[in-house]
């Protein structure tokens, strides 16, 4: 109860107020008014007393000495001697940096419930016939549970009635659906697309892949380590430093208010200013250029990164199906001959693979035929239809063969070397001869070799991690010139991947979009997603968001880090020239207590302007 309430003294609203009547006793001293109530109380208890508070917290309780209490004995110690303008001047610019950082680092945890939401709220339970509508709590193992087209499956089971296709991209990331018939697996959070369905629960939803999922997502953020401030880190050296030489100088000069003076100087005020002003104009450069940096932390690590990890659907390619080769293998008929009637039959069909035909016709302006009828899909296998007189078949290998369609060995050939590439590719066979075959795949981001080649040349390992088959995998990792690939993924492979290399002291930068990448996400020391493209889960589980896809934001991302950590660098080298000038100055006599703390006030503009350059810089 006491902590939140002296949490909420270093909120804006009271850091705002504190600021006022500090400026105002400011106007006072100027016109050498001397009120009743010196108004700078007000800032002293505002913003002193969170400083107080977590320096006894850390020695009582974590047995840990931080700067809040070398900040705490120069406020007391000037109190002390009369100089309430320093006290407060030290406890504002403290409570204004600590604002200032814990914006810069404050991360959102919504991704979860996010997550949760994606389950139905109610399952279709079926008994004698009948259905009921239940609480996914009252549903029991082996119950029989009617899934519907488009409703989201929210058990692990097995199917026992019907055949149907599943989008499985949100466990899996694959961009096409997978065909699903009795005796197959249905995993909770994956979508039922075209029939209805009844599975046999195997799984309770704590149980299932999906809560899985989750529990990795909640593991990985508890056991995320904020990073350390510098200035904490240094504080048991800079405390006995600043007391040590306080205590010298009073004995040497007998002059108490040389020793305050020195313990008022010796504040890191400008150094604790150096990282959170320079993260912040940082992070405003890059959000002028469509870019969302959660954390101080992901900024810096970016900069450091080791491993750049991949996924591919989505990320490295646009996710969805291109037609990608057209092999005739009868010159009786064109190209385009040959693409106008596959897509005059697929424009009725739902299937992923005619939706991409029969877009790329309308794209490339073909004349599609109206005289098509007896419209059938198998399926798993294929479509047959009828063009006028003409019969038309297009499907797999094992549909022309149930059509009694010959397959030489020149076409055997040529289906098994696409196949290869990873490309998913379907026969055409028109009044029972094949006449050629269409070969898709997804297509590759214009910009990926050119930002994969610069993570290279930078001595970064580019690895895959993708949920496709090694087939797919290997042909997109050619195209692109990776070397490390990892296929057939679920989420918690993806994460031991990521925590193999970190555990060879790797910082791993994973980029991603899809729900079955928010706990490699999670996991990865800075991490990726897109605004445009990716799901909310990925959104909210990354560090960085990109507001459009391109690629090519993680060079700036880059570059941006390492200019970030130069800056960090010269004015935490320049707070502490400035401070150990003023100590020097304080010694003498020349500095006291309040030109002291005006000193901090022109140490901390100077470093506050050398980090504001940092946003209007240009980064290619």
């Amino acid at each position: 109860m006491l902590k939140e309430k002296i949490d909420k003294l270093s909120r804006l609203p009271f850091v705002i107020v504190s600021g006022c009547f500090l400026f105002l006793d400011f106007i006072l001293m100027i016109l050498k008014i001397k009120p009743h109530i010196n108004p700078v109380w007000v800032t002293i208890f505002i913003s002193g007393l969170p400083l107080f508070y977590y320096a006894l917290r850390n020695i009582i309780i974590n047995k840990k000495i931080t700067v809040s209490l070398l900040i705490s004995i120069a406020i007391i110690s000037s109190i002390f001697i009369g100089e309430y303008f320093a006290a407060g001047e030290i406890a504002f610019i403290m409570a204004l940096g600590e604002l200032l950082e814990d914006y810069t680092i404050k991360r959102t945890n919504k991704g979860l419930n996010n997550l949760v939401s994606i389950l139905p709220q109610k399952a279709c339970l079926v008994k004698d016939n009948n259905e009921y509508y239940v609480d996914l709590n009252e549903v029991k193992l082996d119950d029989i549970i009617r899934i519907k087209e488009g409703e989201t499956i929210p058990f692990d089971g097995l199917i026992i009635k019907g055949s149907t296709q599943v989008d499985e991209s949100a466990i899996n990331g694959e961009s096409l659906p997978k065909d699903k018939f009795e005796n197959d697996t249905v995993y909770s959070g994956t979508i039922n697309g075209l029939y209805t369905i009844d599975i046999k629960v195997q799984k309770l939803s704590n149980d299932s892949l999906f809560q899985k999922m989750i529990n990795l997502v909640k593991e990985a953020e508890k056991n995320k380590a904020p990073l350390a401030r510098i200035v904490d880190k240094w504080a048991s050296f800079l405390v006995p430093l600043a007391l040590i030489l306080a205590i010298v100088t009073y004995f040497i000069t007998h002059d108490i208010t040389r020793a305050v003076t020195i313990l008022v100087v010796f504040c890191p005020c400008a150094l604790a200013l150096a990282t959170p002003t320079s993260i912040a104009a940082a992070i405003g450069h890059a959000a002028k250029n469509g870019i969302i940096i959660k954390s101080g932390e992901a900024l810096e690590q970016m900069g450091k990164i080791d491993v750049a990890a991949f996924d591919k659907t989505k990320t490295l390619t646009y996710g969805h199906l291109g037609i990608h080769d057209v092999i005739l293998f009868d010159n009786s008929i064109s190209k385009n001959d040959l693409l106008t009637k596959i897509a005059s039959i697929q424009k009725y069909s739902n299937h992923p693979i005619g939706k991409a035909i029969y877009k790329y016709a309308i794209e490339n302006n073909l004349k599609l035929y109206d005289n098509v009828s007896n419209f059938t899909s198998y399926l798993g296998k294929g479509i047959k239809a009828n063009i006028g007189e003409s019969t038309i078949l297009t499907g797999n290998i094992e549909f022309m063969n149930e059509n009694n369609i010959h397959i030489n060995l020149q076409e055997q050939n040529t289906l098994n070397k696409l196949r290869n590439e990873g490309k998913i590719v379907i026969l055409i066979a028109i009044d029972n001869k094949v006449q050629g075959i269409i070969a898709l795949s997804d297509i590759i981001k214009n910009e990926a070799n050119f930002v994969i080649n610069y993570l290279k040349n930078s001595a970064i390992d580019v690895i895959l991690l993708t949920g496709d088959n090694i087939k797919t995998a290997q042909h997109f990792a050619k195209i692109l010139n990776i070397k490390n690939i990892y296929a057939n993924l679920l989420p918690h492979n993806k994460v031991e991947i990521i925590k193999k290399y970190q555990n060879k002291n790797k910082i791993v930068l994973m980029t991603g979009d899809g729900i079955n990448d928010a706990a490699s996400l999670k996991t990865a020391n800075v991490s990726i997603s897109f605004a445009d493209l990716g799901s909310d889960i990925a959104l909210n589980a990354s560090s960085i968001i990109l507001l459009n896809s391109n690629l090519k934001n993680i060079i700036y991302l880059k570059k941006l880090s390492n200019l970030t950590i130069k800056t960090i660098t010269f004015n935490i080298s320049l707070s502490m020239l400035i401070n150990f000038i003023a100590i020097f100055l304080s010694i003498y006599g020349i500095l006291t207590p309040v030109s002291g703390a005006l000193w901090h006030n022109a140490s901390s503009l100077i470093v506050i302007l050398n980090a504001s350059m940092l946003y209007g810089k240009k980064i290619k």
